[in-house]
């Protein structure tokens, strides 16, 4: 299939684009939310280039915590000085009651930006369900102002966000989905979106996508890893026309495979921890655990191998 161009204006509608890290989430030692050191955390992503920052999603180990947990942390990112569009809050939840209030309270604060995980207890569901679903989300939350990602994760979920379910819902409400971010490692799904929906922000879940979702027409990504390779992502996004960008894409994928050999949140606070010298990174909530001294020395020398922590921040 031939590469799409980005045309200007669609560059210019899309106004969520580019290299937004799912932003890891600090805890104290008694697992509470460290938000002091996550909002040092997003002004640094922010500061290294990326284009936003996503809170509350799989990598911020949100379905650990609590609805007020969860609304604590948008309290304090809301009440810092960080610019509301520059963050898309994670707020799906099992119960419908709970994704509805804690959407409500994200945008009482200025967020108008959600990534919406579907309801993912029950397996094998219909579409009709789905749709309902987002139906009544809609429906309960009438606001031009809500703009929300899908979330497509179906091998933590099990269900599928399909290109049928996206026309449904796009055509019902066109100024409220506005994107999707596409976790489900699979680049003909991706490809396919981008080629249906062309102006809708199809964003790959892994920057390992990155270059080939932008020569596709996507919007770019949201992912872990960005919160370590975040500026090396960033020169690939600024690059991906030229031919320095395969280069850039190729190293980037390196590292992007290279930790994915390890338990991801595990490793990416233990590479936090190192990189920083800052050893409040090093707690994770059950039924997350840290990484095996073995498997840290090992993550040390994939570090060393793959040059991660040398001007990747």
């Amino acid at each position: 299939m031939s590469e799409m161009k980005h045309s200007t204006m669609t560059r210019k509608e899309q106004h969520i684009q580019g290299v937004w890290t799912a932003a890891l989430t600090p805890l104290h030692a008694d697992l509470s939310p460290d938000t002091d050191l996550l909002l040092e955390h997003c002004h640094r992503l922010l500061a290294s280039g990326c284009n936003g920052v996503v809170l509350l999603g799989t990598t911020g180990e949100a379905n650990s915590f609590s609805l007020k947990e969860r609304m604590q942390i948008v309290n304090a990112v809301g009440q810092a000085d960080i610019a509301s569009e520059k963050c898309i809050i994670g707020t799906g939840c099992c119960s419908f009651s709970d994704t509805m209030e804690l959407s409500q309270y994200a945008l009482d604060r200025g967020f108008h930006q959600l990534l919406i995980l579907p309801p993912f207890y029950y397996k094998e569901i219909q579409q009709d369900g789905l749709l309902e679903y987002f139906n009544l989300l809609l429906n309960k939350i009438r606001t031009p102002e809500l703009k929300i990602l899908y979330y497509h994760f179906p091998k933590l979920t099990g269900i599928t966000i399909s290109k049928e379910f996206i026309s449904k819902l796009n055509g019902k409400y066109p100024h409220n989905f506005i994107g999707i971010k596409d976790s489900s490692g699979d680049w003909a799904h991706m490809q396919e979106l981008c080629h249906s929906f062309p102006g809708f922000q199809i964003f790959a879940g892994s920057e390992e996508f990155l270059l080939s979702i932008m020569k596709n027409g996507g919007a770019g990504c949201i992912s872990a890893t960005t919160n370590i390779t975040g500026t090396l992502a960033v020169e690939v996004y600024k690059k991906w026309q030229g031919s320095e960008g395969k280069v850039l894409q190729e190293k980037l994928t390196g590292i992007r495979k290279a930790i994915a050999g390890f338990p991801l949140i595990p490793a990416l606070k233990t590479i936090m921890a190192v990189i920083h010298n800052d050893n409040r990174w090093l707690t994770l909530r059950p039924p997350h655990v840290l990484l095996t001294q073995d498997e840290q020395l090992k993550l040390l020398a994939v570090m060393k191998t793959v040059g991660i922590g040398q001007n990747l921040f």
